[in-house]
C-alpha cells in the first residue's frame, strides 16, 4: 500500500530536485535515502560532486556535511534497500 502512494506521487516528490536549493537538495536526499526510493538515484548522482555545506536536524543535532556526502550516503542506502 505504501508503495503504491510512491508510485502514484512519485513525479511530485522527484520535483524537488526542479530547484537549486543545497538545502533543499540536501534534505531530500537525507530523505529520499531514509525511504528507499530508487527512482531519485539519477538526480542524486548529479549531486555528488556538489560540495556546499548541508545542515540537517537529526535526532536531536544538527549534523553537517557537504551537499555531495548526503547524495552518496543516500545512493549508498537506497542500493543496500533494492
Amino acid at each position: 500500500m505504501i508503495a503504491d502512494s510512491i508510485d502514484f506521487f512519485s513525479e511530485k516528490i522527484l520535483a524537488v530536485f526542479q530547484n537549486d536549493d543545497p538545502e533543499i537538495f540536501g534534505l531530500a536526499a537525507w530523505a529520499m535515502g531514509q525511504v528507499g526510493f530508487n527512482q531519485a538515484q539519477p538526480f542524486l548522482k548529479l549531486l555528488k560532486e556538489r560540495i556546499e555545506p548541508v545542515r540537517i536536524y537529526i535526532e536531536g543535532d544538527f549534523q553537517e556535511k557537504p551537499l555531495g556526502q548526503w547524495a552518496e550516503e543516500a545512493i549508498k542506502k537506497i542500493s543496500e534497500s533494492v
